[in-house]
C-alpha cells in the first residue's frame, strides 16, 4: 500500500463496551470489556479495503482499601479477516511505545494481528501520586492462526504517575527490554 500517495477510506464501526471502573480516568477497582468491529472501504482502490476485529479486557483488583491495585489488560486485534493482502502498512496493528510494549520504540513491531498483555502493581503513596511496577508482553503475527503464547516480546519497568482532577495528568516511566537497557518515557495520561 505504499505506492499510492493518498487514500480515501469510509470506516464503519460497531462497538460494544461495558465499563464499570469506579472512576473514569483514574480508578482503583472495576473493569472494562470492549469488542469492536471495523470495516475500512477504500473509495478509489478497493484492493486496499479490509476488516478488523479487536477485543480488550481491563481488570482492576483493589488490595488494602484500593491503596494497592493489581491492573491487568489483554488486547487482541485481528485484521484482514478474509485473508487477502489488503491492509496498508501504515494501518497495521502495532506494538511498542508508551501504551503497549513500553520497553520498545513506538510501532517497533507491526503486522496484521496482535496480542498484548499488560500487568501493573500500582501503589498510591499520596493523593496526587501513583507508583507502578509493570510487565508488558505481546507479539504480532502475519497469520491469525499464529496468535498464541509462544515467542512473545516483553518489557518491564517502574514508573510514577501524577494524578489530576480528571485522572492521570502525566507519567514518567523507565522500561527495560532485550533491545534497550533503560528507556525513559514521559507522556500524558495512563498506559491503560
Amino acid at each position: 500500500g505504499l505506492e499510492l500517495d493518498q487514500y480515501k477510506y469510509v470506516n464503519s464501526t460497531a462497538r460494544a463496551v461495558f465499563d464499570w471502573r469506579s472512576r473514569l480516568g483514574y480508578a482503583g477497582s472495576g473493569g472494562l470489556y470492549r469488542v469492536q468491529f471495523d470495516d475500512f472501504r477504500e473509495n478509489d482502490n478497493d484492493q486496499y479495503s479490509y476488516r478488523s476485529l479487536e477485543a480488550e479486557v481491563v481488570q482492576l483488583i483493589p488490595l488494602l482499601r484500593a491503596n494497592w491495585v493489581i491492573a491487568l489488560r489483554g488486547l487482541s486485534t485481528i485484521t484482514d479477516i478474509e485473508n487477502t493482502d489488503a491492509v496498508p502498512y501504515f494501518m497495521l496493528p502495532a506494538l511498542g511505545g508508551g501504551k503497549t510494549l513500553r520497553g520498545y520504540p513506538d510501532f517497533r513491531f507491526r503486522d496484521r494481528n496482535r496480542l498484548l498483555m499488560n500487568a501493573e502493581l500500582r501503589w498510591t503513596p499520596a493523593r496526587f501520586l501513583d507508583m507502578a511496577v509493570f510487565y508488558d508482553t505481546g507479539k504480532v503475527t502475519a497469520r491469525k492462526e499464529d496468535i498464541n503464547f509462544e515467542d512473545l516480546e516483553d518489557s518491564y519497568g517502574i514508573g510514577m504517575r501524577f494524578i489530576g482532577l480528571k485522572g492521570y495528568a502525566f507519567r514518567v516511566e523507565v522500561a527495560h527490554s532485550r533491545e534497550h537497557q533503560a528507556r525513559l518515557l514521559v507522556s500524558a495520561g495512563g498506559a491503560f
